[in-house]
């Protein structure tokens, strides 16, 4: 005897992953959303679009549907089996200071989902959020470090930088790279070192040393330059990172959704901005480097600049006594 097994309630439709990515420019936003849909029977699926979005395309399989929205809705025909379902719309709305992604609603629960968000290169990305598995950006903690480690320096005398002084520059240098900051610090007190010796009179550490300083001088100033040319001309390094995220691009996941795509947000403000500051900084650090010049070169002359050999000092003692010599 042979019966049929009798079905049991259930959905009969799941999403395996899906991934919402936009694009956002200075009026409009390009939006897609690509999705895989396993269906045990074919039936139709409806996705509700956000209010406002004007559907461009609709792709299952690669094969372009001609398919309409009424209202927010799009309807979609499923077949038996797995299908890739591509939708793409665009939203009036551009970025602004604070940029969200749409509620978009998949019409049931879903799996591994993943939404992208494309600044673009003339945006400054200073906070993301809304998903907890998304990216981070890690500059505010950095600065937090730089500030207190300015604190710290600015209380120690006998350099030409005030606390104001290590906090613009480890500010201004943080948004390029710590690490010139790291070299610009050790500068300043070699030659602060340098204007502490006195005693030496070992000519061959004595010259050895004023090499180095003299090398560690050009490589420091080098550094300088090219970090306020990076800073006038790139773009700022706010260490993003989470999901493999970049300053160009923010990836958000979450495992498990209802049917509503959870909203993942980012504030940002013209890179035009970050040039404005970047470009007072880099008046502000002309002149203290001019400054700070005057005051590394006293300390590499204490003392003298140079130990002769002594067969030059005897020469030059030989000439000295035959001026003399004339002189009577």
């Amino acid at each position: 005897t042979i019966t049929r097994p009798q079905g049991i309630p259930g959905q009969t439709r799941t999403i395996e992953h899906s991934l919402l990515t936009l694009t956002p420019g200075k009026r409009a936003t390009s939006a897609e959303l690509a999705f895989t849909l396993r269906s045990s029977q074919g039936q139709q699926h409806t996705v509700t679009l956000p209010p406002g979005a004007e559907l461009e395309s609709v792709s299952i399989d690669a094969t372009a549907l001609p398919i309409r929205q009424d209202g927010n809705s799009v309807t979609l025909p499923l077949r038996p089996g797995s299908q890739n379902v591509i939708i793409k719309w665009k939203e009036t709305h551009g970025i602004g200071w604070r940029f969200a992604s749409p509620g978009v609603d998949l019409g049931i629960a879903s799996v591994n989902t993943r939404v992208v968000i494309i600044p673009g290169h003339d945006r400054w990305v200073l906070l993301a959020g809304g998903i907890h598995q998304g990216p981070a950006v890690l500059f505010w903690g950095v600065l937090i470090v730089v500030v207190l480690i300015a604190i710290a320096l600015g209380r120690i005398k006998g350099t030409p930088l005030k606390t104001h002084s290590w906090i613009l520059l480890g500010i201004g240098l943080s948004t390029v790279t710590p690490f010139i900051a790291l070299l610009i610090a050790f500068w300043i007190f070699m030659l602060y070192g340098r204007s502490q010796v006195t005693t030496l009179n070992n000519r061959l550490q004595f010259n050895l040393m004023q090499c180095l300083l003299v090398a560690l001088t050009v490589v420091a100033v080098s550094a300088l330059f090219g970090a306020v040319s990076n800073g006038l001309l790139g773009n700022p390094d706010m260490q993003i990172a989470g999901n493999g995220s970049t300053h160009l691009q923010l990836n958000w996941y979450q495992d498990r959704i209802d049917s509503t795509i959870p909203q993942a947000w980012i504030v940002s403000v013209p890179v035009l901005a970050y040039r404005i500051l970047m470009l007072a900084w880099s008046m502000w650090m002309a002149f203290a480097l001019i400054n700070w010049l005057k005051w590394g070169w006293e300390c590499f002359s204490q003392g003298g600049i140079w130990m002769p050999s002594r067969k030059a000092m005897a020469k030059q003692t030989v000439a000295a006594d035959d001026l003399s010599l004339i002189h009577i």
